[in-house]
């Protein structure tokens, strides 16, 4: 087990290095957006963004996210392409579009038709807000194009038209983006800048300091303080030094990340594999067969084998068989009640009814059978005979009921001395070693390089496998055997079963085992062949209802839920070096 486990760890670790599977049924691309804004005389900025979506497959909406932080309002929203102006609606019709906002984004969202094929869409609006003003100088914060968005950007321009010509040396421009990535040109009524291969994680926040006489003095209501240059540029200079300082950390970083990858992945691994040869080997056991059968190997609780057979973990379907166990042994009775149809109903509904026998059975159980026992005869006591009352999710009583239950089941699987408890060091001993690993591989990936991806790969796998050095005692690996051989044989079962007698026992521990409809199916087919009575005594089918026992059993199943246990927009205000925008968007 611990050598398939390795290969396949280090299959995926070079898949995910070298291999990139691309499913391509439905996919599309942004290769290109433009933009248009003009800084207009009474502070507002209108702007038009042109994007070109390239698609393979059918999609019908794509939408466009902005944050609500760097302006006051949105107004005057719209969505063309080409000549056509798309019309405000909520009916999701083609040549559509609506506006919604949630607690921190303006969504625009609009409906096309479109199939392997490319269109450009644009959207325009005018922020109000979105430049505060000092005494001598205005600020123009915004990015232009957000982080996190579905796509990459192959091709990014932008155009900033001011209300008058300024001069060289009366515009300031900062990009905070990585150094070189942005190239920026002004010819003294515009500012041009543009970027390619825009990363889906990266954004492009610009910062523009210009004159404030370029501006309406009516129109400005506020003075805000600390806009002035000589601030602005040493607080734009540290920003940068930040930067370079980091971008060398992390170059330095990038050359060592293919190493330190190696060795925390080799690191990683090794410590799995010491600590399950010291914890979790299993013990040898040559002399038990593991041939499916359909021989039940013991009188053990289906409680208790379902437990030992779904990795220690006691599960719904577990409550199911007791209850069944519990009925074929004389306990209970279950019996199919048919309400009459109503009009609407394509078929007649029908319930499942418990009762208890009189008298009891003379039986000492033990006390996880006790308990059910008892919870079932005070729910009859409460007039809930309904297999749907009875267990019901949103009974109160039930759902407290239920985690007692599975703690006594737990404690007396451990009786029964199948689990190692000393393989837990194993578990606890693995969780410390490789939980520093983990967090290393993220810090390697963020600062170094992608490719310590890798590294956090083979960590998370490792962790997750955790669980493999998890053990069974010397009994306890004889017992899971022959039980699990069992199990095999029941999902395989054929006209063998007819001879062996016990059908009920069979089909108690068929649910305990969850084995699938179609497997439970076949086992009660073969069982009945060549039978006039009923299957089960203590399981009554009401004539011509077409049910089995497997209906009995989604019955209890389905009614536990146990089993499950253009207007205006506000924006959040600009204020002093804080950027604004950060669209981003999707397609479908």
């Amino acid at each position: 087990m611990i050598y398939r486990l390795i290969s396949l760890t280090l299959l995926f670790l070079f898949s995910t290095i070298g291999i990139s599977v691309s499913s391509a049924q439905q996919e599309y691309q942004i290769p290109e957006i433009r933009i248009e804004a003009e800084i207009l005389s009474n502070g507002n900025v209108w702007i038009q963004e042109s994007r070109e979506y390239r698609f393979q497959g059918s999609f019908s909406w794509a939408d466009y996210r902005l944050p609500r932080k760097g302006f006051d309002e949105m107004n005057r929203i719209l969505v063309r392409e080409g000549d056509q102006i798309y019309s405000l609606s909520d009916t999701e019709e083609p040549g559509t579009f609506s506006v919604s906002q949630s607690s921190g984004e303006v969504i625009i969202k609009w409906n096309y038709s479109a199939a392997d094929t490319t269109r450009i869409f644009t959207l325009s609006y005018e922020l109000a807000g979105a430049i505060p003003h000092g005494e001598q100088w205005s600020e123009f914060f915004w990015t232009w194009i957000g982080s996190g968005r579905e796509k990459s950007t192959d091709r990014f321009f932008a155009t900033i038209t001011f209300p008058q010509i300024i001069p060289a040396d009366s515009l300031y421009f900062w990009s905070r983006a990585p150094a070189d990535m942005v190239r920026f040109e002004h010819d003294g009524a515009q500012l041009s800048f543009s970027a390619e291969k825009v990363a889906r994680s990266q954004s492009l926040p610009v910062r523009i300091l210009m004159p404030v006489s370029l501006f309406n003095p009516d129109t400005i209501t506020e003075r805000e303080p600390g806009i002035e240059p000589e601030r602005i540029i040493a607080e734009e200079d540290e920003i940068a030094d930040k930067a370079l300082r980091k971008a060398e950390r992390r170059a330095a970083l990038a050359e060592l990340a293919p190493g330190l990858t190696i060795l925390l992945s080799l690191i990683s691994i090794g410590i799995f594999i010491a600590l399950y040869r010291k914890y979790g080997k299993r013990y040898k056991t040559k002399t038990l067969s593991s041939v499916s059968t359909t021989m039940i190997p013991d009188g053990a609780g289906p409680a208790l084998v379902g437990r030992l057979l779904s990795f220690y973990q006691t599960q719904p379907i577990h409550l199911t068989a007791t209850l069944f166990d519990l009925a074929r042994r004389g306990w209970f009775t279950l019996e199919e009640k048919q309400s009459q149809k109503k009009w609407y109903q394509s078929k007649t509904e029908s319930e499942f009814i418990i009762a208890a026998t009189e008298p009891s059975p003379k039986e000492s159980l033990p006390e996880w059978e006790r308990m059910t026992v008892d919870f079932i005869n005070s729910r009859l006591l409460l007039d809930k005979s309904k297999l749907s009352e009875v267990f019901s999710g949103s009974d109160s009583t039930a759902m407290k009921w239920y985690p007692k239950w599975s703690k006594s089941v737990a404690s007396a699987f451990r009786e029964q001395n199948w689990k190692d408890q000393e393989s837990l060091k194993g578990v606890y001993l693995n969780l410390f070693l490789q939980v520093p690993i983990l967090v290393i591989s993220i810090l390697l990936t963020i600062f170094g390089s992608s490719i310590g991806l890798a590294a956090f790969i083979v960590s998370v796998i490792m962790l997750a496998s955790t669980g493999a050095i998890i053990r069974r005692t010397k009994e306890g690996e004889e017992t899971w055997l022959r039980w699990r051989a069992y199990r095999d044989g029941l999902k395989d079962t054929d006209e063998r079963i007819l001879f062996k007698g016990n059908l009920d026992r069979h089909f108690v521990y068929a649910i305990a085992f969850g084995l699938r409809e179609k497997q439970l199916t076949r086992l009660i087919d073969l069982g009945s062949q060549n039978r006039d009575t009923g299957l089960f005594p203590w399981l009554l089918i009401a004539p011509g209802s077409g049910s089995t026992p497997v209906t009995a059993a989604q019955n209890l199943v389905k009614h536990s839920t146990l089993s499950a246990t253009s207007g205006g927009v506000a924006g959040g205000g600009a204020s002093v070096g804080s950027a604004g925008g950060g669209a981003r968007g999707g397609a479908g």
